[in-house]
């Protein structure tokens, strides 16, 4: 939208251009005000695990985690549980760690307490000390395990 300045005072013109900047103003206040809405409502979704691919949520993609590890660990005898870290902590809100000793390493995750009988392995009061390994160092540690990588 143009303002007409032709033939207007200089009042005119200044409350022409106020009114402009207002109208702008409350039609980006709506956009701005639609946008926060939109950012809150995909912040719940990824703090609830919802947000999705299009194919699979967080939480599918974390359940099908946690079952492939219970797996892993079933079948390799140098695994572990425990509801402790090594230091007689554990995070709030119902968690345990698993770990499996590889040649190539430790790897670990937490694991809901609500799959603590999925997981056959020993029961340790602590878990052993934390290496400082990273999440990419699990993956590195399971392709070296399984031959896919240079140690």
């Amino acid at each position: 939208m143009r303002v007409n300045i032709e033939g207007c005072t200089e009042i005119e013109l200044l409350r022409k251009v106020a009114l402009r900047l207002q109208m702008v103003a409350e039609s980006q206040g709506d956009t701005i005000h639609a946008l926060r809405k939109e950012n809150e409502r995909l912040m719940e979704s990824l703090k609830s695990g919802g947000a999705s691919d299009g194919y699979h949520t967080f939480n599918e993609l974390y359940e099908h985690r946690h079952v492939l590890f219970a797996a892993l660990v079933a079948d390799i005898d140098d695994s572990w549980k425990s509801k402790k870290h090594h230091d007689g902590t554990m995070f709030d809100g119902g968690w345990f760690i698993a770990g499996i000793e590889l040649h190539t390493g430790t790897i670990t995750y937490h694991i809901p307490l609500r799959l603590w009988d999925l997981f056959l392995c020993k029961e340790l009061e602590f878990a052993p000390e934390w290496d400082g390994h990273t999440s990419d160092d699990v993956i590195k540690r399971i392709e070296q395990a399984l031959g896919g990588e240079d140690e």
